[in-house]
């Protein structure tokens, strides 16, 4: 029965979603980055001398948030905040809501939401936050459980993961990659390589082809 419920929301919100064209779709979310482990420097005095040892410290964890469109990216941002209520609110209204126009859509996941939770209020579902892109014409879809399928962001992030891994970066002091140089290299990335490749991800994912193809609406 579960199973029927999510097949039928997915249907519902592709049939809604197919009505806004491509060009006027743009997808939120966010996704965490990690910095290559700092090798600290252990000294052990012992019998015979000094026995020196190197640790490996915990990654480094960073947020990169990042709207994108049809055309390629059109704000992003690498923070070490945590993935709150208060920076997601900040992001959509500081960052995003300038860069909309009358009659976009913005496509969210359900950050901020469960099934056990009637009337969210929270990241995704803020009101002050959601009355904010309102204000300026645009819409606000909410994609449905399940529904990194039909997100292409998702592929950008696995996109940026796979051409960038943190471990290839071992020139930096004690092995750390710092904030300004993950952001360095996601914006290289966002810059370059994504206004090429964001096109063949909205045709993927964005009106549910691979999902249709894989027959896991059937």
């Amino acid at each position: 029965m579960e199973q029927d419920i999510w097949k039928q929301e997915m249907k519902a919100f592709l049939h809604k979603v197919k009505k806004i064209p491509l060009n006027k779709r743009y997808y939120y979310d966010q996704s965490v980055l990690h910095g290559a482990p700092q090798l600290k420097k252990r000294v052990k005095v012992q019998k015979g001398g000094h026995v020196i040892r190197y640790v490996k410290s915990k990654e480094t964890r960073y947020i990169l948030h990042a709207c994108i469109g049809i055309t390629g990216p059109i704000v992003f941002e690498v923070t070490k905040k945590n993935l709150n209520d208060h920076e997601v609110k900040r992001f959509i209204v500081r960052k995003i809501v300038p860069k909309l126009k009358l009659d976009d859509a913005l496509v969210m996941d359900r950050l901020g939401s469960t099934r056990r939770v009637k009337n969210p209020r929270k990241q995704h579902f803020n009101p002050l936050t959601l009355a904010a892109v309102k204000d300026v014409g645009v819409d606000v879809l909410h994609l449905p459980f399940k529904g990194s399928y039909l997100n292409p962001i998702e592929l950008l992030f696995s996109d940026l993961k796979n051409n960038f891994p943190v471990t290839k970066y071992s020139h930096y002091p004690n092995n750390e990659m710092n904030i300004s140089s993950t952001a360095k290299h996601v914006q290289q990335y966002m810059n370059y390589a994504a206004p090429q490749r964001c096109r063949g991800f909205y045709r993927s994912r964005a009106n549910g082809k691979s999902i249709i193809n894989c027959g896991l609406l059937d």
